[in-house]
């Protein structure tokens, strides 16, 4: 399970955020959850994803489980417009911060052991 902001927020795991700058060597880091909203009760589950910077150069996105409400009676085609909708945004998001690589970490758990 990867933790979303406010998870590592409540875990006081902010230093995490840092250790990802790999002491300069990315200069912008943009860091997913696609699942985050499954966390969330009502109508913050859908939408389009959430967008927060949490520091200098660095970006923490978090997509939802369904683009709108109107669609939660059939769950796979929100979801799937949704992480569609994430997608194209993440593509956005590299391209206007120059973003030439990409690495995923899985979870916390895994850095921590």
């Amino acid at each position: 399970m990867s933790f979303t902001l406010r998870m590592y927020k409540e875990r006081q795991l902010e230093h995490v955020f840092e250790s990802l700058k790999l002491s300069g060597y990315f200069y912008h880091i943009i860091s997913v959850h696609p699942l985050a909203s499954l966390f969330e009760t009502g109508k913050d589950k859908f939408g389009r994803p959430t967008v927060t910077g949490i520091g200098d150069n660095h970006i923490f996105v978090e997509g939802k489980i369904g683009l709108t409400r109107m669609l939660s009676y059939l769950p796979p085609l929100n979801l799937l417009l949704a992480q569609i909708d994430l997608i194209i945004l993440l593509f956005r998001l590299a391209r206007n911060n120059y973003v030439d690589a990409s690495k995923s970490i899985g979870s916390v758990e895994n850095i921590n052991s």
